[in-house]
């Protein structure tokens, strides 16, 4: 929904594949809109944000429970 925000994070070990069906966002420096895909790579950080209502599908690979890690400020 508009407005959902993630904080910033990354993934230890995990590839993350975030693909945007519908929609507007941003992740870190980058505005996605639909049919954009950003791969994210075991250490790369980003946050999200919603910048209106959209459809997104985030694949993490190999999946692993635990591995997120949130960045302080």
């Amino acid at each position: 929904k508009e407005g959902d925000f993630e904080p910033n994070h990354f993934q230890e070990r995990a590839t993350e594949f975030t693909i945007v069906v519908s929609g507007l966002c941003r992740m870190g420096p980058f505005t996605l809109s639909a049919g954009d895909i950003l791969v994210l790579d075991p250490g790369e950080k980003s946050d999200f944000l919603a910048i209106e209502n959209s459809i997104v599908i985030g694949i993490k690979t190999p999946s692993l429970p635990g591995d997120k890690v949130l960045v302080g400020d």
